[in-house]
């Protein structure tokens, strides 16, 4: 990776869904073009490295200025906003985590902290309303 390279900030999406996983598959093609940061939570991506059998290292982070953007290292914006995860189901709570990570995404791209904002899969479907 490259601090030449531009900032992705890319939301992990809905917890219990893919995107997660997606995110971690992805890294290494990813990373030869942009330097990434996950809106997202910790545990929930620690997981998907682990379910993946990734060696991917994941560095907690509150600010993108914190951001190692070293290879073989994810940067992840720890809301550490999900507790008893249940991996497909669907939650309005869940629901309300993935918009957190996307008004974070939207917030660093509209301060200019990171260059581009990309969305992995995410259900919140009725839950709009809820969370509003």
């Amino acid at each position: 990776m490259s601090s030449q390279q531009p900032v992705l900030g890319v939301t992990m999406g809905d917890p219990a869904g893919i995107g997660s996983e997606i995110i971690v598959r992805s890294y290494p093609q990813v990373t030869d073009r942009a330097n990434l940061v996950v809106p997202g939570d910790l545990g929930v991506m620690e997981a998907a490295v682990d379910d993946g059998d990734s060696d991917l290292e994941l560095n907690r982070i509150e600010s993108v200025d914190e951001a190692a953007f070293a290879d073989g290292v994810l940067d992840v914006v720890d809301f550490g906003n999900v507790a008893d995860l249940q991996r497909g189901e669907l939650r309005a709570a869940y629901g309300a985590t993935a918009l957190e990570y996307v008004e974070e995404g939207i917030e660093l791209a509209t301060e200019g902290r990171i260059d581009a904002m990309v969305n992995a899969p995410m259900n919140i479907g009725k839950h709009v309303c809820i969370y509003k």
